[in-house]
């Protein structure tokens, strides 16, 4: 038994070895992570991108972000991948530059699970650095006004209700009617949901 568990992990490691190898050839990078984001395996390029200064980062061996709307979407999209036969996309700020990474998460072959839990393949690719949320870009997927957009889009790039209507000086009040109007809209029930949802169409 113990030489069946050595030849599995030799196995896995030679397969990682392999994906950091061509991943990397493609510029882009790859982790290996549990549903609750401890990492079990970081490409070179990935600890390269994961720096400690920028958004998406390691923070005491797991995957961690500062905002925390975003830190909420990525550990969701980790549970929910690691637990049903689904894939999931992710858009983060990654490092200091401000680079947009996106991040495709797969549930990983069983071959690469530790014990009986399954793990979760990330893919991560850089993008421009801009802002992470178009609004009018939301505006046209989901067939919104102005306001609603922007709503979404501050959602989405972590801002709190409250942040948003300082900036555009309104009122709380109109904001979360903005939010319920929102969820209504693109048929979601919680609000970790729609910046899910708003995620997936960037």
């Amino acid at each position: 038994m113990a030489m069946l568990s050595a030849y599995r992990r030799a196995a896995a490691d030679q397969w990682l070895a392999s994906a950091d190898a061509a991943f990397g050839a493609l510029d882009e990078a790859i982790c290996l992570v549990s549903g609750n984001g401890a990492l079990l395996h970081l490409s070179a390029k990935a600890r390269e991108w994961l720096e400690p200064t920028g958004g998406l980062q390691v923070r005491q061996g797991r995957l961690w972000h500062p905002v925390a709307g975003m830190r909420d979407a990525l550990q969701g999209a980790l549970r929910q991948v690691a637990t049903r036969p689904t894939t999931s996309h992710l858009a983060t700020t990654g490092s200091r530059d401000g680079a947009c990474l996106h991040l495709d998460l797969a549930r990983a072959d069983v071959s690469l699970r530790m014990g009986d839990e399954s793990m979760v393949f990330v893919r991560m690719r850089r993008g421009r650095p801009s802002a992470l949320a178009s609004a009018d870009g939301l505006c046209m997927t989901f067939n919104l006004t102005p306001a609603e957009g922007r709503v979404l889009a501050a959602l989405i790039d972590g801002e709190s209700p409250a942040d948003h209507a300082r900036s555009y000086g309104t009122s709380i009040h109109t904001v979360r009617k903005q939010i319920a109007v929102l969820m209504e809209k693109i048929g979601c029930t919680r609000q970790i949901d729609l910046v899910r949802t708003g995620l997936g169409a960037l």
